[in-house]
């Protein structure tokens, strides 16, 4: 397989007609613009890894696979900006780090046939809005989306795992019938106020849950911290077939 690198301004790059862009492939390297064509199925890991100048890259309607860490800006001096992050229906897997530090503005929508998620895929993105996670995901890994904020949640029927610190968020917190484990802090807010961007302006907030908190039946263990620093109302039920309940709930 080939490709052709065709250098225009400010060291824009676009790829000829390639189907896989190869781990660490631009890995570090003074790239400002980067066109990826439909012909790309897949995003190798660390493809674009800590890309300093990095200001501008689309992602292919082709794309099926974005691989661990193909974005990770968590060591990089600046940051990869997504105005807004457009994902395809294509999109089937994205890997552990994917897109961790790098700055979404505006919503974050996850594709409909979205079949896998890495831990860390998008923490500390700073994305705002709706999330809703696809139906086929089984498993939100650890801190896949903590560091943003989610304004309403949506969590899908016949999801098992929530990983630790896994989610954040507020307003209501309706768990599936599915659910099995909860992670350590899967939910776990915090009592400091924190200030977020988007868009130029400034916001500042606590991330709390409220509302009544309805553990499923189907749930057999619940991590530490898992609820911790909410602000839940009412009176919950602990399931009868937890196995394991630390302190710190």
């Amino acid at each position: 397989m080939s490709s052709a690198l065709q250098p225009l301004d400010k060291s824009f790059i676009g790829f000829a007609n390639p189907w896989v862009i190869g781990p660490y492939a631009f890995a570090k390297t003074r790239l400002y613009n980067v066109y990826i064509p439909d012909s790309v199925t897949e995003i190798g890991f660390s493809a674009f890894k800590e890309c300093d100048y990095l200001t501008s890259v689309n992602i292919p309607n082709s794309l099926i696979e974005i691989g661990d860490g193909a974005f990770n800006c968590v060591y990089a001096s600046n940051k990869i900006v997504f105005k807004p992050l457009l994902l395809p229906s294509s999109l089937r897997i994205i890997g552990e780090s994917a897109f961790s530090a790098c700055h979404i503005e505006g919503n974050l929508r996850l594709p409909a046939d979205l079949e896998k998620l890495g831990a860390h895929a998008f923490e500390n993105c700073g994305f705002s809005g709706d999330l809703v996670i696809p139906s086929k995901i089984t498993e939100i890994p650890d801190y896949c989306f903590s560091g943003n904020y989610i304004e309403r949640l949506t969590l899908p029927n016949g999801l098992l795992r929530i990983g630790d610190q896994a989610l954040c968020g507020t307003g209501d917190l309706i768990l599936p019938n599915s659910l099995r484990e909860i992670g350590e802090n899967a939910f776990g807010g915090s009592p400091y106020e924190y200030e977020f961007t988007n868009h130029g302006s400034v916001y500042k907030y606590l991330q709390k849950f409220s509302g009544k908190l309805v553990i499923p039946e189907s749930v057999m263990l619940i991590g530490t911290g898992a609820f911790a620093n909410q602000d839940f109302s009412g009176t919950f039920e602990i399931p009868k077939n937890i196995s394991i309940v630390p302190t710190g709930i």
